[in-house]
């Protein structure tokens, strides 16, 4: 796949690990049929024990020797189990913040697509329409956004899966929507509305430069489990949580006119081309 390199200014080639087995489970007859065993909690549970094992190191050794650049400057030999490697804590000093206030920051490393939410709170999410009730699970939050910002940071194996607050402030609710554990790659959106199915956790931000926020982490294939941290204030930047093995997604909900976000991720969002983003890295300003 392609995706907007911001340093470079040009587009490249990124890898999508498990990306033949995605397309094989959602693509394939075969594969669908498979996917009804594997979207529920029993065999998240089942493959998360494994990971978690010391059997599971030839994994992080075969990663490092398949993505040799995203495991730059780190020894495969450091962590003793696959999940050890999955969940570790990124670099600060890799991900500084910007100096402005007002800065919206990414919430992780990841892609990111930038939408508009139409009238009638109608969020496209790749080939797949869903409303933002769908998202947030209530209608009422919803309609708060229509008219704003949707930033979808979508992560995949290779990323840091620790997740930060977008501006400080304080948490006005936090709940979680049960749900299946569906991929969240490109493919996915082609099957239905999987955003709306997938395990996620939401919480409502009053913030200090970006007004109300909704955040929303979607669990997805193996990645059922979002360990949040339990912060109700928060600082920009700050850790809200962690994903616990697999892809996942992260949904970020600005309301109308609090926000422009930054114009090469507009124009990249516009053709459908994701961005490539570290935590921390500004994406927008408040207005």
């Amino acid at each position: 796949m392609q995706a907007y390199d911001r340093k470079a200014q040009r587009l490249i080639e990124t890898a999508e690990p498990g990306g033949a087995s995605v397309r094989f489970l959602y693509g394939n007859p075969l594969g669908r049929q498979l996917l009804k065993a594997i979207t529920g909690k029993r065999f998240s549970d089942s493959r998360a024990k494994y990971y978690a094992s010391p059997r599971s190191q030839k994994k992080v050794a075969a990663f490092f020797r398949e993505y040799p650049q995203a495991c730059e400057g780190l020894r495969a030999t450091d962590y003793p189990s696959f999940r050890d490697f999955f969940i570790r804590e990124p670099d600060p000093a890799d991900r500084p913040l910007p100096e402005e206030e007002g800065a919206l920051v990414a919430v992780a490393d990841s892609k990111l697509l930038v939408y508009t939410i139409a009238p009638g709170t109608v969020l496209p999410v790749k080939q797949s329409n869903l409303t933002a009730g769908q998202l947030l699970g209530d209608r009422t939050y919803a309609a708060l956004f229509a008219g704003g910002y949707a930033l979808v940071f979508r992560l995949t194996m290779e990323n840091n899966h620790h997740y930060v607050f977008p501006d400080s402030g304080t948490v006005l609710r936090e709940y979680e929507i049960r749900g299946k554990l569906h991929s969240v790659q490109p493919i996915t959106g082609r099957q239905g509305k999987v955003f709306t199915e997938n395990t996620r956790q939401v919480s409502l931000l009053d913030t200090a430069h970006l007004g109300l926020v909704a955040q929303a982490e979607v669990g997805a294939l193996l990645a059922g489990r979002m360990v949040s941290h339990g912060k109700r204030e928060f600082r920009r930047g700050e850790e809200k949580g962690y994903f616990d093995l697999g892809g996942s997604a992260i949904v970020l909900l600005v309301q109308k006119g609090r926000v422009a976000i930054d114009e090469d991720i507009l124009g990249q969002s516009a053709q459908g081309i994701e961005t490539l983003v570290r935590m921390n890295e500004r994406v927008g300003v408040a207005i």
